[in-house]
């Protein structure tokens, strides 16, 4: 069974997303928004941004540690504004071992 996701809740864009294998493929759904390219979902097991239309077709996805430059990341929430989207995430360091929150601006999911 393919994960139901509501961007908008209350009346607004349900679909089904998620495939057994591949980019589609759903580990956790985290944080669900509606955006300018569709509707984008925070993976947050598969540490990954992935992004459907409103018709339920595949646009595409990112890794997180390749779209933000951390190693290991472990996404908290995303956040969309007007021109802007913000995503909070922890993070251990790789020498140090501490453990970090960090906000990200991100130009473009709006």
């Amino acid at each position: 069974m393919r994960p139901r996701v509501e961007a908008e809740p209350r009346g607004g864009v349900a679909i089904d997303v998620g495939k057994k294998d591949g980019d589609e493929s759903m580990c956790n759904v985290g944080t669900v928004r509606k955006c300018g390219l569709g509707i984008c979902v925070v993976d947050a097991n598969c540490r990954a941004l992935k992004v459907w239309k409103d018709d339920g077709k595949f646009v595409g996805m990112s890794k997180l540690s390749d779209l933000l430059g951390v190693s290991y990341p472990w996404p908290v929430g995303l956040a969309l504004g007007k021109d802007d989207a913000f995503m909070v995430l922890t993070h251990e360091g790789e020498k140090s071992k501490k453990n970090y929150a960090i906000a990200f601006r991100l130009k473009g999911p709006n």
